[in-house]
Order: C-alpha cells, then structure tokens, then sequence
C-alpha cells in the first residue's frame, strides 16, 4: 500500500497525517514538500525510511501529485491521497485494506469537518453540495475530496491530474474525470476527519487564499460561466461578511 502527503510549510513530524501513517507498517509514504519555507523534511523523510520529493516552493496540488506518481510508475495496487492535516484512526486503515480487496477503482470515505458531512458531495453543473443520503447519489453525481481517497494505480497508466487547476477542485475535476472513463466508486463505511487551514487565516491570507480559488474556478468553470459567478460571488459574499473590508469587491 503506497500513500502520498502533500505538506505545506510545516515540519512533516508535526503532521498528525504522517505520525499516523507511520505506524502502517505496511505504508510506503511519498511525501510531496511544497513548502517555501526549509523544515528539513528531507532529513526526517529520508531518516524514517520514505520517499522525499522537493517541489522547489508551492507548486499546487495537482503538481505534487503527478511528481509523486512518476515514483509509482510500474507499481501495482492501490494509493492513498491525504493532506498533512487530515485526522485518520486505525479503524480507517482497516476499512482500506478490507476494500481494497475487491478491485475497484477508487474508494472514498466519508469525511467530517468536525460538525458534519463534507464529503462525499453531489456535484450538478458543477455545483457541489452536501448530499441528503449519500447511499443514493446518483453515480454521475458523485464527487467527493481528495482526503482519504484510495486509489488503484492503473488510474494512471494514461493519466495524470490536471495542472490547469493549482489547489481547489483538483479533486472533483479528477473524479468526473474518472466517471467519464465509468470507472468503479465505491463509498467505504469510515469517517475520518479533515481540518482546514483555509478557516484559520488572516484577513490578508485569506485574501489572497481567494485568488487561487478565483483563478481555479475560472478553470474549472471555463464551459460554465453562471456557475462561475454563483461560487466566485458567493466566496467574496462569505469574505465581505466576515473582513468588512472594501478592498475584497475588486479582487
């Protein structure tokens, strides 16, 4: 079982995600360091017995990954996608290893922000929203993030995420891009537990954390334009609301 870590600023000791996956003996970890700032992650990657890859700064998401999966390339089996700040039991650990056992092609877990249901999600004209009963969302409806994802490498023998998307919707675009191919999802009976960064910053960090979800969405939304202007504008709404600060209509 292979996982990777994207870390972001932050020694990869004190990522509750990594001291987790540590103690699957069975788990080769990938750890992807888009930081800007040296913790000396390499030393400690290195000295634990894993892979260390150098991203040179924050190249985003989807960039981290595909530079992890060119150390998969001719590997079998199934690989796990976490954030360095993702909240994982044994329990979860096992749920994967008992799945895994069918051959899907992805496996997705339920995951909590601590008050609800975050994901899986129902996405329509690529709006998501939280699902009334998760067991019955339709198959062309499913999305999900990329937390706790399991993945079959075969995914990928001609595929890599798309690097037009830096951080947000990386994931959804993956998984309509995965239901384009009718590839095999399956919902995994565990919970585990995502927190986010995103609702801990700053006026100017959250300011500038709106620009990349601003260019993202114009990606992502590039054929659907209404759609476009319901998320952006509800962000900047959320921004507004929150910083009472002019300055945030003319990002």
């Amino acid at each position: 079982m292979y996982s990777i870590i994207v870390v972001y600023n932050k020694k990869i000791a004190d990522s509750q995600t990594y001291r987790a996956m540590r103690l699957q003996p069975d788990m080769d970890i990938i750890v992807c360091d888009n930081s800007t700032i040296d913790h000396e992650n390499e030393v400690i990657v290195h000295a634990d017995g894993y892979t260390y890859v150098p991203m040179g700064g924050n190249q985003g998401l989807s960039k981290a990954y595909n530079e992890a999966l060119k150390k998969l390339a001719g590997k079998e089996g199934y690989v796990i996608l976490m954030d360095d700040d993702t909240l994982v039991s044994d329990h979860y650990f096992q749920c994967v290893r008992h799945a895994v056992r069918s051959g899907k092609d992805i496996y997705l877990p339920y995951v909590s922000d601590g008050s609800h249901i975050i994901s899986p999600a129902f996405i329509d004209d690529g709006i998501v929203k939280n699902a009334d009963a998760y067991d019955s969302i339709p198959y062309q409806n499913l999305t999900a993030i990329n937390s706790g994802m399991v993945l079959n490498l075969d995914l990928f023998r001609h595929y890599r995420f798309d690097e037009g998307l830096f951080l947000d919707y990386v994931d959804h675009q993956f998984l309509t891009d995965m239901k384009h191919r009718n590839k095999q999802i399956e919902i995994m009976d565990v919970t585990i537990r995502q927190t986010f960064s995103a609702n801990n910053f700053d006026k100017q960090k959250a300011m500038e954390r709106f620009k990349i979800f601003k260019k993202d969405s114009a990606y992502f939304y590039r054929n659907h334009k209404q759609a476009y202007r319901y998320v952006v504008g509800k962000r900047r709404a959320h921004l507004l609301m929150m910083y009472k600060d002019p300055r945030i209509l003319a990002l």
